[in-house]
């Protein structure tokens, strides 16, 4: 179902960001992966990662793949009932993202998640221009569920959203990296057809290729071993990816009119969001040396 999910919502984005939103919102597509008796859509994380990714190939700047994993997770495990044609998203410390496009928030307190209605929003941004803003509720409650480990379960699952985001931004880099090298020429002949320039191709498709293994595999069996090593390895290869990008294109890559960097900035933005490399590393670390006694004599005094 993957490419026939990211074709039908590839379609709806190919008009302004606003109005692809509110075609995607009338569609049900942003409650993909939620429960039909919950107000979503039905489907699966597969379907979900589909959608999210073929919105973050698109370079709008939407919510989709928060509202897919973070707060179809957080209603799912409070068994609140999305309310119809909501946006709702998690409100849980500063620069949330995308509080200024929502309806309605999911305020998460002492393992207790509140469905609230309103709330003031003074906005902010990250690097790529997407909203990450401070928000003050004001009610009224319209539900309340206790949920375990619920700061956890935001964590990780914003970090796969992210990692969805990463890999098919990536992919989305490649592409438009070997079409320019396809038809940029010089001394009468494409650039692709250079040695130094094949090998930075070369090395482009390889992080494309190995970012979106380990999303695969995270999407397959969502863990919180896999999330960490998705989210490091999408981390680590939309670094690379950046850099080789816009070493190959120069100085048109961050033009404005060029679309490259709009790609670029979304990658140095999400790699660090909810958790970048490192703070996932040492996740990963604790729990391989928590569950495995080889590696117990390595573990800090």
């Amino acid at each position: 179902m993957g490419s026939d999910v990211r074709q039908a919502v590839a379609a709806l984005l190919d008009t302004d960001p606003t109005t692809a939103f509110a075609q995607l919102v009338a569609g049900g597509w942003t409650a993909v992966g939620l429960a039909e008796d919950l107000g979503g859509s039905g489907g699966d994380l597969r379907d979900a990662a589909d959608v999210a990714a073929a919105c973050a190939a698109s370079g709008h700047r939407l919510p989709v793949a928060d509202l897919l994993f973070v707060t179809a997770r957080v209603l799912t495990l409070a068994g609140i009932p999305l309310p119809a044609g909501a946006v709702c998203v998690v409100a849980a410390g500063d620069r949330v993202p995308w509080a200024s496009w929502a309806t309605h928030f999911l305020s998460v307190i002492d393992n207790r998640v509140d469905l609230i209605e309103h709330a003031v929003v003074e906005p902010g941004t990250n690097l790529a221009g997407e909203p990450r803003d401070t928000v003050h509720l004001t009610g009224p409650v319209l539900a309340s569920s206790p949920v375990d480990n619920v700061v956890d379960e935001i964590r990780t699952a914003g970090a796969l959203a992210r990692a969805v985001q990463l890999a098919a931004a990536i992919e989305r880099v490649l592409a438009i990296t070997v079409r320019y090298c396809a038809e940029r020429e010089q001394f009468g002949r494409p650039i692709a057809a250079f040695q130094a320039v094949q090998q930075e191709l070369a090395a482009l498709a390889g992080e494309s290729t190995a970012a979106t293994a380990a999303v695969d595999h995270a999407i397959q069996n969502p863990t919180r071993h896999t999330v960490a090593v998705a989210k490091i390895r999408t981390g680590m290869a939309a670094g690379t990816a950046a850099r080789l990008a816009h070493q190959v294109h120069g100085a048109i890559g961050i033009t404005r009119e060029y679309p490259l960097h709009r790609h670029t900035t979304a990658l140095w933005s999400w790699r660090d969001e909810y958790g970048g490399e490192r703070e996932w590393s040492a996740v990963l670390a604790a729990d391989v040396i928590g569950h495995d006694p080889a590696w117990h004599g390595l573990a800090p005094a």
